[in-house]
């Protein structure tokens, strides 16, 4: 699971060979999930996981917002030159 994919929490990340096997796999003998002890333990962690990627949606408008403002702000009055 990448630094910013939230939902690899619910299911188990397969490797190259796994995910291989899975285009053979008819039968759907190789799905495996991230089981919990509890279901309040899976909705905390679905939860958990939902807030963390809307704090990271959140987070990325914000960056390239003031990107573009500070961007737009430092242009006002240059001349280009030509």
């Amino acid at each position: 699971m990448s630094k910013h994919d939230y939902t690899g929490l619910l299911y188990a990340e397969p490797s190259w060979l796994e995910g291989f096997a899975r285009v053979l796999d008819v039968g759907g003998v190789f799905d495996d999930f991230n089981y919990s002890s509890t279901p309040e333990e899976a909705d905390r962690l679905a939860l958990t996981s939902d807030w963390y990627a809307v704090g990271a949606d959140l987070h990325r408008a914000i960056r390239r917002y003031l990107a573009d403002k500070i961007g737009a702000t430092t242009h006002v009055g240059r001349s280009s030159g030509r």
